[in-house]
């Protein structure tokens, strides 16, 4: 017979258990810091816990990195406290960091995308073919934000330009199936 295990205030728990292997082996590791501030942004909890373990991966001495991963973790921590400014100021800092690569930009567009920030998405993929040129993934970008934002024909130049570039079949058909979709004057949800 199948029983149900209920545990009280579980997020409480897995804080507690993070405090202290932070204070071990863990925190040496900004990555560690990383994680368990990623853990608090998806959870809603401990918000300033994971700022302060956000910050902690950022910039403590001989540990701290200050990169695409760790910015980003802290402007979500950031946002989800209601703190929007600060968030896309840090934001900014990530998108310009000269290390930051043209994946991790099309993910930040792709994330605004699918929080319906369609504007501030086309404005990264545009950021992104600025820094990097017309390449993978970078075209995928420009076509998912002009088709966001309704502009069609534009959409359709960059999904064949991103088709011809695809590095393997499934992608190269994906965007074969948007390009026409598009020609046909129909946005393409996948």
């Amino acid at each position: 017979m199948p029983f149900n295990i209920k545990v009280d205030n579980v997020n409480d728990i897995y804080i507690t258990k993070l405090r202290q292997e932070l204070t071990g082996g863990a925190a040496f590791n900004p990555q560690a810091y990383d994680a368990a501030a990623q853990f608090c942004v998806q959870a809603g909890t401990h918000l300033e816990d994971a700022l302060n373990w956000a910050d902690l991966a950022i910039k403590m001495p001989f540990v701290g990195q200050t990169n695409f991963d760790t910015l980003s973790t802290k402007a979500q921590v950031l946002s989800k406290m209601g703190r929007e400014s600060e968030a896309k100021e840090i934001m900014h800092a990530a998108m310009h960091d000269p290390a930051t690569n043209r994946f991790q930009i099309h993910q930040f567009g792709r994330q605004l995308l699918a929080a319906k920030k369609t504007q501030e998405a086309l404005e990264i993929f545009k950021l992104n073919a600025e820094r990097n040129g017309e390449t993978w993934p970078v075209n995928v970008g420009l076509a998912r934000g002009y088709m966001a934002a309704g502009d069609y024909k534009k959409a359709l130049e960059y999904a064949q330009k991103a088709a011809a570039q695809a590095p393997d079949n499934q992608n190269r058909q994906n965007l074969e199936a948007m390009a026409k979709s598009l020609a046909e004057g129909k946005p393409y949800d996948n």
